[in-house]
Parts: structure tokens; C-alpha cells; sequence
């Protein structure tokens, strides 16, 4: 491909890799790391296969309760890749929509919004993620299941990281909104 830089292909192959692994994870994997039948503590603490006293079974090693740690990391990734991208979809669609409010409305409504924004930006990521887990556990009593705590954490850092996407999309519908065309409209 002509004039795409060789660093962004390789991130590009890179990525897919990754999503690719994460996805195929339950046929990649050596190990499913969540039968805990298959723990053993003699294999605890391996070295990877490439290094002195390494088991060709284990690629890179085991943790301390003797797990494979390729296999950890590939249906963590599953999790990771899930939780990010659900935060990401949830944050842009509330910021897209609150910015091109506050953008096209203006007045109050901007005002109300943006100083909304601060606030949320004002408090640290963590202590939001707690406030919310905390909130979320009195309200709802099944919020701290295994079934509940992805979305809370979803919602905890998409409270926090709409803010970004709201001052982006609201700049650029004040720019738009101030032309002649849609002053004509």
C-alpha cells in the first residue's frame, strides 16, 4: 500500500494478531486456564520453554499455582478487549450526543453539560470507578456477581471518558453551526 508508513502496517498486523489470538483463544490456547482440575502446584513457577529448565508445554511458563501463562494472558485478553471496547462505544455514544447538544444548543444547555464535564473530570479515574461500584452494589444487590461486574465497569470508565469526545464534537458543531449554509437553513 502506497503511502502508509511501514511503523503503522506493522501496528496494524500487530493488532490484528492480537485480536485474532484473544478471539481464537479457546483453540490456540494450550490450556483452558479457568479448569481448575488442571492446576499443579509441582509445575509452579516454570522459566519460559526458551530459557534453562523450561517445559516445552508451557511456552511461557507457569504462574505460582502452576496455570500456563500463555493461556492466561490470551482469555485475559478476551476480557481486556471486550471491557475497553464496550467502555469506548458506550463513551463515544454518550459524548457524541451530549456534544453536538451542547454544541447546537447552546446557552444553558451548553453551559450545563460542559460544567457537568468538569466536574467529572475534576475527580481521579479510580475514586469515579469506586464511587460507582459503590453506588451500583447499594442499588442493585446482584451488582457485585461475576454477571454484573463487567458492565458496571463499563459504565465506570465510560462516566469518565465521555467527557473527551463531548469538547471534540462540540467544537467542531459550534464551528459548523456558526457558517452560512446552515444560518441559511
Amino acid at each position: 500500500m502506497k503511502g502508509v508508513p511501514l511503523s503503522v502496517l506493522l501496528a496494524g498486523l500487530v493488532a490484528v494478531a492480537m485480536l485474532a489470538l484473544a478471539a481464537l483463544a479457546p483453540w490456540v490456547s494450550p490450556t483452558d486456564p479457568t479448569d481448575i482440575g488442571r492446576y499443579d502446584l509441582m509445575l509452579a513457577e516454570l522459566p519460559p520453554a526458551f530459557m534453562a529448565d523450561g517445559d516445552p508445554r508451557f511456552p511461557l511458563g507457569t504462574d505460582n499455582q502452576g496455570r500456563d501463562l500463555l493461556s492466561a494472558i490470551l482469555y485475559g485478553a478476551r476480557v481486556s478487549i471486550a471491557i475497553g471496547g464496550g467502555a469506548v462505544m458506550v463513551a463515544s455514544t454518550v459524548g457524541v450526543l451530549l456534544g453536538l447538544l451542547a454544541g447546537y444548543m447552546g446557552g444553558l444547555v451548553d453551559t450545563v453539560i460542559m460544567r457537568l464535564g468538569d466536574v467529572i473530570l475534576s475527580l481521579p479515574t479510580i475514586l469515579l470507578a469506586l464511587l460507582v461500584s459503590g453506588i451500583a452494589r447499594a442499588v442493585f444487590p446482584e451488582a457485585g456477581t461475576v454477571k454484573w461486574a463487567p458492565v458496571i465497569l463499563v459504565a465506570a470508565i465510560s462516566i469518565h471518558e465521555w467527557v473527551q469526545y463531548a469538547r471534540t464534537v462540540r467544537a467542531a458543531t459550534m464551528v459548523e453551526a456558526a457558517k452560512d449554509y446552515v444560518k441559511a437553513a
